[in-house]
């Protein structure tokens, strides 16, 4: 038997093994982190058909011989996008490859809500929605005002899809990160702190801006576009924020534990999390890290 079918019969086995162990036991369902390594794991260490065509054959048997949506959901975001998001790391920069991955789990998202509202009647919208009105009922007990709320938040469901599907891609680059860093797949990637978006000239800019700001003023469904389009830009940009964060905190030689630490408390909060998000959207004009080596 060859090493690829071995290292595919593998992970097969382990993938399954813990995916019905959570089925069957719920108590043990964190255990299902394990699948995406394992699938990142064989993305990098095998060719990139083959790694493909093992998460293919982990979500056909989840989706098709277990008949529920749990099945489906785990093999498309354990399986089949942990092996897709190797084959662009492998070939492309880390921003490229990032973007890519961002939108192959907001399309994975979007196809996840209506295969679970044809083929179980499962309404995620109404369940997002149901959750709003949860959280307004507990503002308003403790005196809040919440009028309108509900409607902006209703509104905003594209871009809580879109801003799940960007921490799923960040999630899974840590993961690969962590294995690299143990040596259990070779990688070559560019570090992180000089993560960056290809450059917008002030035209370019300008022409997104205008656009933003022309379908958010318009009716409905245009002005969902205009709003979801800068809450898009505004979290892809909040990583290339980071990256510049994390730059600068480098220069002061401040331990990584400690900076990311106090960068995962950033983005908790609202206020310095869209300042994060305005430098890195500030850096693709001016390019801080390369002003900073002129100096």
């Amino acid at each position: 038997m060859s090493q690829p079918i071995k290292l595919i019969l593998t992970g097969l086995g382990i993938t399954l093994a813990v995916f019905l162990l959570s089925m069957q036991l719920p108590q043990f369902s964190l255990l299902v982190i394990i699948i995406p390594v394992i699938y990142l794991w064989l993305g990098f260490r095998l060719k990139a058909n083959i790694s493909y065509i093992a998460g293919s054959i982990f979500f056909v048997i989840t989706t098709l011989l277990v008949a529920h949506p749990y099945g489906m959901m785990v093999g498309l975001f354990g399986g089949l996008i942990p092996t897709a998001m190797t084959i662009v790391a492998k070939r492309d920069y880390l921003e490229d490859a990032l973007v890519k991955t961002v939108i192959l789990c907001y399309a994975a998202l979007l196809s996840s809500h209506y295969f679970l509202n044809e083929m179980h009647q499962i309404d995620l919208f109404v369940s997002y929605q149901a959750a709003i009105r949860l959280v307004i009922d507990q503002m308003q007990a403790t005196g809040s005002d919440t009028s309108g709320l509900f409607n902006t938040l209703s509104e905003s469901y594209l871009s809580v899809l879109f801003m799940l599907a960007t921490a799923f891609a960040v999630v899974l680059f840590i993961l690969a990160a962590l294995l690299r860093h143990y040596k259990a797949i070779e990688w070559q990637v560019q570090p992180f702190y000089t993560f960056r978006f290809k450059g917008m000239n002030f035209f370019q800019f300008g022409l997104v801006m205008l656009a933003i700001f022309g379908l958010g003023s318009l009716e409905l469904p245009y002005r969902l576009v205009g709003q979801n389009g800068w809450r898009f830009m505004m979290t892809l940009f909040s990583i290339q924020g980071i990256s510049v964060a994390y730059f600068y905190l480098k220069r002061r030689k401040v331990a990584p534990p400690i900076s990311w630490f106090l960068l995962t408390i950033s983005l908790a909060l609202p206020l310095v999390n869209s300042l994060i998000s305005l430098i890195g959207f500030s850096d693709s004009l001016f390019d801080f890290r390369k002003l900073e080596a002129l100096k």
